[in-house]
């Protein structure tokens, strides 16, 4: 299963957003927008829909929606043509029965008008029994390596044992891990199990250019496939 590293922007202003945007056009075909709005995380990035709407590129957009009302977030969102992919938490969803998330499945495909994939992601504390009670069950997991929130918080390998068994559950799921993950431990994650990694700071950093980070990354990641 090929791995793929997907650039995250989670800012603070437009004109951050803006610069991380171009810097990494160059490399990718797709990046993930955090949507979080400092009720469900302890932080609220800026994620103006409206704005982003005017802001010209080819690359997709992941959205990963970490606000207390996801669909009604959604809705904000159905004009911006280049969204392939919306990520939304299970720990605002799961009810009694099955999760509910089919139902919330339903209500993003109308939205979005049925051409957009759906995940769902999981706090490190969340454990895996979680994934055997959604139906139908999806194509994208995304667990998180830090609490929802802000860039750059220290990665909780805890969640390792977590992608290895779901790993071992579903071959031939995609494993997506969001936050704390950089070169340093980036082999383990992969050894895991992940097959999408997600990076913010780990690329938007001062110590080199996006372009280097990832680049950094890239070898990294080659080098595995050479053990």
């Amino acid at each position: 299963m090929q791995t793929k590293i997907i650039p995250t922007l989670n800012v603070k202003t437009k004109e951050e957003y803006i610069k991380n945007l171009r810097a990494v056009e160059g490399f990718t075909d797709t990046v993930q927008i955090d949507i979080a709005d400092g009720k469900f995380t302890n932080w609220k990035n800026w994620h103006d829909p409206i704005e982003i709407a005017l802001i010209e590129t080819e690359l997709d957009y992941e959205l990963h929606v970490m606000a207390n009302n996801p669909i009604d977030e959604l809705k904000r969102w159905k004009n911006i043509k280049n969204i392939t992919r919306t990520i939304l938490h299970v720990e605002l969803l799961c009810g009694d029965e099955r999760c509910g998330l089919e139902k919330t499945a339903n209500d993003i495909t109308k939205i979005f008008d049925n051409k957009i994939e759906i995940g769902f992601a999981v706090k490190p504390e969340t454990g895996v029994g979680f994934f055997e009670q959604i139906e139908p069950k999806p194509s994208y997991i995304m667990l998180l390596g830090v609490d929802p929130g802000k860039s750059g918080q220290k990665f909780n390998k805890n969640i390792l044992e977590k992608i290895r068994k779901i790993r071992q559950m579903h071959p031939t799921l995609n494993i997506e891990v969001d936050g704390g993950v950089n070169n340093h431990n980036i082999d383990e994650v992969i050894k895991a199990g992940a097959n999408i990694i997600c990076l913010g700071s780990a690329i938007f950093n001062d110590k080199a250019s996006p372009q280097e980070n990832y680049s950094l990354i890239e070898k990294r990641i080659a080098s595995l496939t050479l053990m």
